[in-house]
C-alpha cells in the first residue's frame, strides 16, 4: 500500500481487496466528514479500483489530525 497526504486529501493507493479494511473505525479517529459535492451521498471516502487493487482517498477538514497523527492511525490499522 502506498499512502500519500497532499491536495488536501489522504490518498490510499494499491491496496488488496482482501482481506477487507474496516473503514468505520479509520474514518472516526481520522474526524472524516460528509463533504457534500466531493463523495457519494453520507459516505465520508471515496473509493475506487485501479488494476485490481482498491484507491481510498478522504479530504482534510479543520478536524482532522495532523500528519503525523494520521500516519500513527493508519499505521496502527495496517495501514502504511
Amino acid at each position: 500500500m502506498k499512502v500519500a497526504i497532499h491536495n488536501g486529501m489522504i490518498d490510499v493507493s494499491e491496496i488488496p481487496l482482501y482481506p477487507p479494511i474496516k473503514w468505520k473505525q479509520i474514518l472516526d479517529e481520522l474526524s472524516a466528514e460528509h463533504i457534500p459535492g466531493l463523495y457519494q451521498h453520507g459516505r465520508r471516502m471515496g473509493v475506487s479500483i485501479e488494476n485490481g487493487r482498491l484507491r481510498a482517498y478522504v479530504y482534510l477538514t479543520d478536524r482532522t489530525p495532523t500528519e503525523p497523527k494520521i500516519l500513527e492511525i493508519l499505521e496502527r490499522h495496517g495501514i502504511c
